[in-house]
């Protein structure tokens, strides 16, 4: 018997079946793609954060750095708790991302003015590179999907820089912190990784628990392509996380089920409602996105 060729000793990875083969230094091309997005959005970051609720945001993470605590002053956008202390209204998700920057500057420079600028400096920078993942996430899921580096880059590049998301990598806002574990949980269901599936969809529902909404259709999807082990290995991170929101209500509001919004409800007429979502030059999803009028 001759031995075996070295070259059959080494196996292709499993890919779906429309995935575009890759093109030889391709996952460095992948980290400069992250390095250059992410340099070139840091160069226009603001170096503050000065919307009303990613100060929210912020301050929670500084409460538990400085205190041990969740909760923050009434000027922020707060609810009362069942304690009689007031607690932001938003997710978890953002806060924990701030909270190793904001340590670092907080050891770094104590209390004061200047140690709450560099903090909200720090701690702002993260919001380029989230923008900076979520480009490389897209980027992989179009080359999963089947597509060519070159267009794959465009798609990517122009979810970014092309959309009203550019605005939203100036300021501290939850959307893209979902955003990306939303396209990290696509692109490894078709990768048939369910567990990084699931850790995606986990991030999701940190930033902005409406998206737990999208869990069901992960494990669906998960379910009729890869069977019942598939839905089940995605389902521990989604739970982590849905335990994780479900334990700060908890500890916010005494109640899992109160996400911050029970003192509001849909009070405004269904017509009116819709057309501003349509055609309100502040809010219109048509000048947001204009893809949807295809």
């Amino acid at each position: 018997d001759s031995p075996t060729p070295m070259a059959t000793l080494h196996t292709m990875p499993q890919t779906t079946p429309a995935q575009a083969p890759p093109f030889p230094g391709e996952r460095r091309f992948v980290l400069w793609l992250f390095v250059v997005t992410a340099g070139a959005l840091l160069l226009v970051q603001e170096g503050a954060i000065t919307g009303y609720d990613g100060q929210t945001m912020y301050e929670v993470a500084k409460s538990v750095v400085q205190r041990g605590d969740l909760a923050v002053e009434r000027e922020w956008n707060t609810l009362p708790g069942s304690d009689g202390h007031h607690y932001g209204r938003h997710g978890i998700g953002l806060s924990i991302v701030s909270l190793a920057p904001y340590a670092v500057a907080h050891a770094l420079m104590g209390a004061g003015d200047r140690a709450d600028a560099l903090g909200e400096a720090v701690v702002s920078a993260t919001m380029p590179l989230i923008a900076a993942a979520l480009v490389v996430a897209t980027y992989l899921l179009a080359r999963r999907l089947g597509a060519r580096a070159g267009p794959a880059v465009v798609v990517a590049v122009g979810s970014v820089v092309g959309t009203f998301l550019l605005p939203y990598t100036k300021e501290f806002f939850s959307e893209p912190l979902a955003a990306l574990g939303i396209v990290v949980a696509i692109e490894r269901a078709l990768a048939r990784r369910q567990a990084s599936a699931g850790l995606g969809a986990a991030v999701a529902i940190l930033a902005r628990p409406q998206s737990l909404l999208f869990a069901p259709l992960l494990l669906a999807v998960l379910a009729r392509r890869q069977g019942g082990r598939a839905a089940l290995g995605a389902m521990a991170p989604i739970g982590a996380g849905v335990l994780l929101t479900a334990g700060y209500n908890l500890a916010r509001f005494a109640n899992p089920l109160h996400f911050g919004y029970q003192d509001q409800g849909f009070t405004t007429p269904f017509l009116e409602g819709t057309a501003g979502l349509l055609l309100h030059p502040a809010k219109s999803v048509l000048l947001f996105a204009p893809l949807v009028l295809v």
